[in-house]
């Protein structure tokens, strides 16, 4: 008799995943224990327990967290250091964006999106400086919000931050991918790490954080998605993905801007 197992295999390369290490939230945001597992291919560590969560638990505790995160004043210590911390890295990120528009490396011929955008601290920044990008969040609406019936469109630049760490299926990878021009500019934040450690005391590992990305991970997607070049800034931590290497590219990498990394694969976190 032939007994099917059921498998976990990783959400990006499609490796078997096995247990890792747990960590105990004791009833943070309704959670207890939560599992972890590591891809024995890229390294890509989930927090298991939050992937199988059914989606309206799922959702239920997103919507808790940004009621939360999105308040003026939290109450809770974690969180209102994150909102802090992020907001500032927000504008720097803008301000980034913007320096890279005015080399000519980001093109406007088609429109901006921020995917995942929170209360839109990004994309208000950049409309600012009068680079008008939409917004869309899954768990957030508001003025010049798009739907899900919006996203068949391509964008000239896509970006998110804090996203991918949120990030449960494979389908949202594909969506968000799926955005950018054929020669467009993908733009992200989020950790990444040369192997991920078991340490359930990470400061990381927030209640819906719930996948970890190795460079190996990254690397699969960079090659996947048909990218040929990675700009990295150093200190707002931040990838600018290209599809097409132009003369504006090579003239600004030519130069040796300082706090740029530049590669034809992804550019490698250090720590």
């Amino acid at each position: 008799m032939n007994v099917q197992v059921d498998v976990c295999r990783c959400m990006v390369c499609g490796a078997p995943m096995s247990f890792f290490f747990e960590k105990d939230f004791g009833g943070e945001l309704g959670l207890s224990v939560v599992e972890y597992w590591k891809c024995m291919n890229c390294g890509l560590t989930i927090a298991k327990t939050l992937h199988d969560m059914p989606k309206h638990e799922w959702d239920a505790l997103n919507v808790t967290l940004n009621a939360f995160l999105f308040s003026v004043d939290t109450g809770q210590d974690w969180l209102s250091r994150e909102r802090r911390a992020g907001i500032v890295r927000l504008h720097a990120q803008a301000q980034n964006i913007d320096f890279l528009f005015r080399q000519d490396l980001l093109s406007v011929e088609l429109p901006w999106i921020d995917y995942g955008c929170g209360d839109g601290v990004l994309a208000d920044d950049l409309a600012g400086r009068r680079l008008p990008t939409y917004k869309f969040d899954a768990y957030m609406q508001g003025s010049n919000y798009l739907t899900v019936d919006d996203l068949k469109q391509r964008f000239s630049f896509v970006v998110n931050t804090a996203v991918f760490e949120h990030v449960r299926r494979r389908r949202v990878v594909d969506e968000i991918f799926s955005l950018v021009a054929d020669d467009g500019v993908f733009a992200f934040h989020t950790n990444v790490v040369g192997h991920i450690r078991k340490n359930p005391n990470s400061l990381y590992l927030l209640p819906v954080h719930c996948t970890l990305f190795t460079n190996d991970a990254m690397q699969w997607l960079f090659d996947k998605w048909g990218f040929v070049v990675s700009l990295y800034h150093i200190p707002t931590s931040m990838w600018f993905w290209f599809r097409k290497e132009t003369d504006a590219l090579r003239r600004f990498m030519e130069s040796k801007p300082a706090k740029w990394e530049m590669h034809n694969a992804f550019v490698r976190h250090r720590k």
